[in-house]
């Protein structure tokens, strides 16, 4: 498990070369809270890479995606999706019916 420390906005611009620091040196990520809830995150360099190679991965997806459906209305689209929905509901009813409707 990678180390994460969770800090303030105000100790993250009072000790920005610290937090740097140990980002860089330690691996390690900060998470910069307000009330509780992540504003932001300053990760080590080899996760940000991580994080571009995933974006470009769901963008190649999306394309092939898009590729696949280019000459179906979105009416189309809208009936096979249904149609896929009823089939997964219909293949859990059989294997577990307190899950067919999730």
């Amino acid at each position: 498990m990678r180390k994460q420390k969770r800090i303030k906005p105000a100790e993250a611009g009072g000790h920005f070369k610290e937090v740097l620091e140990q980002v860089s040196r330690d691996k390690t990520r900060v998470l910069i809270e307000k009330s509780g809830e992540t504003l932001a995150a300053i990760v080590p360099e080899h996760d940000l890479r991580r994080l571009q190679a995933l974006d470009a991965e769901e963008d190649a997806l999306l394309a092939r995606m898009r590729a696949a459906f280019c000459d179906l209305t979105e009416e189309q689209i809208d009936e096979e999706v249904a149609r896929a929905l009823e089939a997964v509901r219909v293949e859990r009813r059989g294997s577990n019916p307190a899950q067919a409707d999730r």
